[in-house]
């Protein structure tokens, strides 16, 4: 993947914090079962998602940006266009919930496998399942059907939910204004964090909805990462997400 300069990347990250409005602070007094349910109303509010934006892999292995354009309809088609400089067309990234293809325009050949991660981590280096790339593109982090936390508490901005299983434990910050996971964290039994997914700079899209324009999903074992910034995005608008291999293409099967 190509890296773009750096005041691209800046750029993008201005463009997505620039909307934002200020306003009167909520005070935090809803019960927990309450905020679960406007956290999900907000979630099945939004059905596609357009977006174009920069997006920032990193690993040990290598690390690039590229701007992109995505188009996502809920719940199992994501496609991604990839852009190197000068708005030259890379690749394009397909997703469903039993399919991943990534086509290489450059070289003329594409990657065919499954979306359990496993061809994603052959090619970026970075095993996320198809639900896993969804969220990193929504910021929807909570888990539908969550239950009853163990611990519920709020820190003035945010209604803070924790579950116990075992000896780990996941941390989810609901934004008490409007009701976005602000972060999610899966952390171990020696206190380590194994994932972190943050959501900002969030906006008011097409009217009412309020969606997070930065989003970021860290695995901190492996010091692997994929960042999402948004410099315009619209909701509930039509989404294509289809796309076919050109014949002359050569196909890897994965």
């Amino acid at each position: 993947m190509r890296c773009l300069p750096t005041l691209v990347i800046a750029s993008a990250l201005c463009l997505a914090g620039c909307g934002t409005t200020v306003r009167a602070r909520k005070e935090l007094s809803l019960p927990p079962d309450r905020v679960m349910e406007l956290v999900r109303q907000r979630s099945e509010t939004v059905r596609t998602l357009r977006g174009e934006g920069v997006v920032t892999i990193e690993s040990p292995e290598q690390s690039g940006s590229s701007s992109f354009s995505l188009n996502l309809k809920k719940p199992d088609s994501i496609l991604v266009n990839l852009n190197g400089p000068f708005g030259i067309r890379f690749g394009t990234l397909l997703f469903s919930r039993d399919r991943f293809i990534f086509y290489n325009y450059q070289d003329n050949y594409a990657f065919v496998g499954k979306s359990d991660g496993t061809t994603l981590h052959s090619m970026f280096n970075l095993r996320m399942t198809f639900d896993e790339v969804m969220r990193a593109f929504t910021g929807e982090f909570f888990a539908p059907g969550a239950g009853m936390p163990d611990s519920f508490v709020t820190d003035g901005e945010s209604y803070v939910f924790t579950y116990r299983s075992g000896d780990s434990r996941t941390e989810y910050r609901v934004d008490g204004q409007d009701y976005f996971i602000r972060s999610y964290r899966v952390i171990d039994a020696s206190g380590r964090p194994t994932l972190t997914a943050m959501a900002s700079e969030p906006e008011e899209t097409e009217g009412t909805i309020v969606t997070p324009r930065l989003l970021r999903v860290v695995f901190p074992g492996e010091r692997r990462s994929i960042s999402v910034a948004y410099s315009d995005m619209q909701i509930n608008r039509e989404a294509a997400c289809f796309f076919s291999i050109p014949k002359s293409a050569d196909i890897f099967y994965r």
